[in-house]
Order: C-alpha cells, then structure tokens, then sequence
C-alpha cells in the first residue's frame, strides 16, 4: 500500500506542480526562486525540444536527495530522543517517492523525444 499511495502522490505533485509553474502569474511572482522556476516552466513549454537535449531528469536529483536524507536524519533524531527508530514504511515511501519522480521526468522526456521523432532507446 505503501508504494502505490507513493506514485499517486507523485502523479498529484506533478499534475500540481503544471498547474502552478504554468500559471501566469507565478512568472510574476515577487519571490525569486518562484519566478525562476517558473521562468524555466515557460521556456520548456516554448521550446519543448530543449528538454530532449538536457538533463530533465537531473533536475529533480536535489529533491530527491533530500526526500531520501529527511527519513534518514528524522530516524536518527528519533533514536536519539526516544530511543525507537520510525517505521520502515517511512523510509519506503521516501525511496519509492524519488524512484516514482525520477521515472516520471524520464517518461516526460521520452515523450518529447517520440513527438519531435527523436528515437527513444530501448
């Protein structure tokens, strides 16, 4: 149950994450990095073949690294003060999380590649 709820809550933060950095006025956000990301969003959205040439999937390695590292310091912490580690079913859906993002990112380029008939490896 663990890994299934994961992918749903990654096809959600996806379908989140389109609507908001799509938005027209997230690129007018006062917060920076806000607009930056949103800035990005738009020029994959113009030039969608840029993606196909670029490590997309990269892109999402930081969140990834700390999806897996937060488990990880929160079952340290957890020994630390109450002597119990979390449950494993934490650190499964944080493994699962960053295995779902990467493979939606990996399929996202691939079907760039296919609609511009860049091949697609096997």
């Amino acid at each position: 149950w663990v890994v299934l709820a994961t992918y749903m809550m990654a096809d959600a933060y996806f379908a989140v994450f389109h609507a908001f950095f799509d938005n027209p006025q997230t690129r007018q956000s006062p917060v920076g990095f806000v607009s930056d990301i949103a800035a990005s969003f738009e020029h994959h959205h113009r030039f969608p073949i840029d993606v196909v040439f670029s490590n997309h999937v990269g892109q999402s390695d930081s969140l990834g690294l700390i999806w897996t590292a937060m488990p990880l310091l929160g079952s340290l912490l957890s020994i630390l003060i109450n002597g119990r580690r979390l449950p494993p079913q934490i650190h499964l859906a944080a493994f699962s999380w960053m295995l779902f993002v990467d493979l939606g990112q990996f399929n996202h380029v691939c079907m760039h590649k296919r609609t511009h008939g860049v091949p697609i490896p096997p």
